[in-house]
C-alpha cells in the first residue's frame, strides 16, 4: 500500500509564495508543477491554491509532486488538477503503486 503521511505544511497565515516554496522543499519540478497548478484553477471556485492544499493534506511534498505529475499524469497539468479537484489522487497513487513496481519502489524510496 502507498502511505502518505500529512506534515501539514502550509500554515493560516502564509503567502502564496511561502506556500508554494514549502511545499516544494528544494525541488525545481515540484515548483513547477505548484506554480502550473495555481495559474490553472485561476479564478475558478475550487482554484489552484486549494489544490496545492489537497497535496498539504495529503503529505505529499518535493519529488512526489514530480512524480505525481510527470509518472502519474504523463506531464498534463489538467490531469493532475481534476485528479485533486475531484478528490481521486490519493486513489490514483495506490493504483498505480499496485501496478508499476518501479514506481512503488520509488514512492516508498525515503519511508
Amino acid at each position: 500500500m502507498c502511505k502518505m503521511q500529512s506534515k501539514d505544511k502550509i500554515k493560516l497565515g502564509d503567502s502564496t509564495l511561502d506556500a508554494l516554496t514549502k511545499m516544494a522543499e528544494g525541488n525545481p519540478g515540484a515548483a513547477h508543477v505548484l506554480s502550473n497548478l495555481t495559474i490553472r484553477g485561476w479564478g475558478q471556485m475550487e482554484g489552484g491554491l486549494m489544490q496545492v492544499c489537497k497535496l498539504d493534506n495529503y503529505g505529499i511534498y518535493g519529488w512526489r509532486i514530480w512524480m505525481c505529475y510527470k509518472d502519474m499524469c504523463e506531464q498534463d497539468i489538467d490531469k493532475l488538477y481534476e485528479l485533486l479537484k475531484n478528490n481521486q489522487l490519493e486513489e490514483a497513487i495506490k493504483k498505480k503503486c499496485s501496478e508499476d513496481e518501479t514506481f512503488n519502489k520509488q514512492w516508498h524510496y525515503s519511508e
